[in-house]
C-alpha cells in the first residue's frame, strides 16, 4: 500500500465520487480511479461497488475505512505532538554571555523579551573573558552576547554595535574636574588593566599608550570589569573600561568621562555555523541590538 493509495481511498469516501475526491486532493479523476484499483489489488479485496459514476462501500471496505481513519487520526495526533514540540522548544533559549554583558545588557534584553514572551525560559550562562572565547566550541548555546572573537570561523559573528570605552576614576583624582579625558593626561598615572592571557582582546589599550608615547605604570591587572571598577573605586588606579557597568559603579563612588582618543571595540551575537536562528533568537539579537543602541558609536 501507497499513502496516496489511501489518500484517494479515504476522499472517495468522504466526497463520494471519484471526480470529488479528484477535485479534494488536486488530481484527476483516471489518477484516483487508478490508486483505488491498485489498491484493491494489493489487498485483494473488493472496497467499492461502481453505479453510475459513483463509488460505493462494499461491507469490506467500510472496514477497511475505518481502520484508515484511525491511521489518518494518528498522523494528524502526531502532526500535533510535531507542532507542540516545535513551540515548546521555541520558547527555550540558552544564552551565553561575557560576564559584563550578563551583570548588565542581558537583564535589560531579558525584560523586554518576557514582556513579549511571558512564557520564556531562558537559560543565562556566564563566562569569564578567556573562558567566553572557548565557550562557541564546548557549551550548548542558541546564542552567545558579548566581544568579537577576531574572525573566528568556527562561529557566525552577527554584529551588535560598536562601542566607545570610557575612562572610570577615583572620585578624589586630580581628573576628575575635566569633562574628558585624553591619553596625554595619564602620563605617570596607574592604569589598571583587564588581563588578556593569551587572546590579546584589548590590544588596542596597549597600543594606545605605545603610539601616543605616554608613560602609564600597568601593575594591577583584572579578569572581570567588575573587578577593575572596584580597583578603580578603592582608589588604586584609573582604567579604560566597557561603559555598561558604569551607571552601576558611579551610584558607588566611581566617575566616569568620556576618553579621547576613541577606543572602539565591537560587540556581535555569535550562532552556531549553520544554523539558522529561531524566531525567538533573531528576537533576541534584535533586542540586543537596541539596548546596545544607546552605547553605540555606529
Amino acid at each position: 500500500m501507497k499513502i496516496r493509495q489511501l489518500e484517494a481511498f479515504r476522499a472517495t469516501v468522504i466526497e463520494g465520487t471519484m471526480s470529488a475526491a479528484a477535485e479534494a486532493l488536486r488530481t484527476s479523476q483516471p489518477t484516483i480511479s487508478r490508486h483505488l484499483i491498485e489498491l484493491e489489488r494489493t489487498l485483494q479485496v473488493q472496497l467499492f461497488r461502481r453505479e453510475k459514476g459513483r463509488a460505493h462501500l462494499t461491507h469490506e471496505g467500510l472496514q477497511f475505512y475505518r481502520r484508515v481513519e484511525e491511521v489518518f487520526s494518528a498522523f494528524t495526533s502526531l502532526g500535533s505532538v510535531a507542532q507542540d514540540l516545535r513551540d515548546d522548544s521555541a520558547r527555550e533559549i540558552r544564552i551565553t554571555a561575557s560576564f559584563a554583558f550578563s551583570m548588565t545588557i542581558v537583564p535589560d534584553v531579558m525584560a523586554r523579551m518576557l514582556q513579549k514572551f511571558p512564557d520564556l525560559r531562558v537559560q543565562v550562562l556566564t563566562v569569564d573573558k578567556n573562558s567566553y572565547f572557548e565557550a562557541h566550541c564546548e557549551t550548548e548555546f542558541d546564542v552567545i552576547l558579548g566581544n568579537r572573537i577576531g574572525f573566528e570561523s568556527t562561529m557566525k559573528q552577527v554584529p551588535l554595535a560598536e562601542v566607545d570605552f570610557i575612562c572610570a576614576l577615583p572620585s578624589d583624582h586630580r581628573l576628575v574636574g575635566k569633562d574628558e579625558i585624553h591619553v596625554s593626561d595619564l602620563e605617570g598615572e596607574t592604569m589598571i588593566s583587564l588581563l588578556e592571557e593569551d587572546k590579546r582582546l584589548f590590544l588596542k589599550h596597549e597600543r594606545l599608550f605605545e603610539d601616543a608615547k605616554v608613560n602609564v605604570t600597568q601593575n594591577l591587572y583584572c579578569h572581570s570589569s567588575a573587578s577593575a571598577y572596584a580597583m578603580v573605586r578603592r582608589g588604586l588606579g584609573i582604567a579604560l573600561m566597557e561603559p555598561f557597568s558604569a551607571a552601576i559603579w558611579e551610584q558607588n563612588g566611581v566617575v566616569t568621562r568620556p576618553f579621547r582618543p576613541q577606543l572602539t571595540y565591537e560587540y556581535v551575537a555569535g550562532l552556531k555555523p549553520g544554523v539558522h536562528p529561531s524566531t525567538i533568537v533573531s528576537e533576541v539579537i534584535s533586542t540586543a541590538r537596541d539596548v546596545l543602541s544607546r552605547f553605540s558609536q555606529g
